[in-house]
């Protein structure tokens, strides 16, 4: 019996943007594998300030985006995208917080927010 264990796809974080005001995330992610099979999630990330008022909390300081939705629209040609309304702010640059996971075992290298704005 011969196993193939097919390799996790590239994953990467292009863009990460926070509004305070609508207390909204906003992530672009793209996959190595175009598939409509292909699902990312973001996995639970640090947040700026443990407790905002109009967002869930962050017991010990992480959220995890599964209690109000954690997983990407698949757009086509490996380009995925998430607004989560109501999620906390992540931690804020320097900080790298935000991963995301594929269905096909793929995990995107630590990225932090590219904008912050009102």
């Amino acid at each position: 019996i011969i196993t193939i264990n097919p390799l996790p796809d590239a994953v990467l974080i292009t863009n990460a943007s926070y509004r305070t005001s609508k207390i909204r995330l906003d992530i672009t992610a793209t996959s190595s594998v175009v598939s409509p099979n292909v699902v990312l999630k973001l996995a639970p990330y640090v947040c700026a300030v443990p407790n905002v008022a109009g967002a869930p909390p962050c017991p010990g300081g992480v959220f995890d985006p599964a209690t109000i939705g954690n997983t990407f629209t698949n757009n086509g040609g490996g380009l995925y995208t998430m607004t989560l309304v109501g999620a906390p702010e992540p931690a804020v640059p320097p900080a790298t917080p935000l991963t995301v996971r594929s269905n096909l075992n793929g995990t995107s290298p630590a990225h932090g927010l590219d904008r912050i704005r009102q």
